[in-house]
């Protein structure tokens, strides 16, 4: 071989490796691009997932206030069911 296809053979293995560097840089940063959109995703997913918590929280103190009248209503009512002799 003389030293002119060896430095084409050198420029060519350069220029290969040069277009793979390319490539894994150009994969790298969409790569980074999709990592950094999930990330967003998932905090706005987080946020949500706090307000549902919330929102639950206040249902249950709801829920326990209606059940504790409708508890009371139906003392109420067997007070009065017996004192006027429903219950005979």
């Amino acid at each position: 071989m003389n030293e002119n296809q060896h430095n084409e053979i050198c420029d060519e293995r350069h220029r290969r490796i040069e277009e793979r560097l390319t490539d894994n840089k150009n994969r790298l940063n969409n790569h980074a691009e999709r990592i950094k959109a999930l990330e967003e995703f998932r905090a706005g997913t987080d946020q949500k997932i706090d307000n549902l918590i919330d929102k639950m929280n206040s249902l249950i103190v709801t829920m326990r206030w209606l059940m504790g009248l409708f508890g009371s209503a139906f003392v109420g009512f067997f007070f009065y069911a017996v004192q006027q002799g429903v219950f005979k």
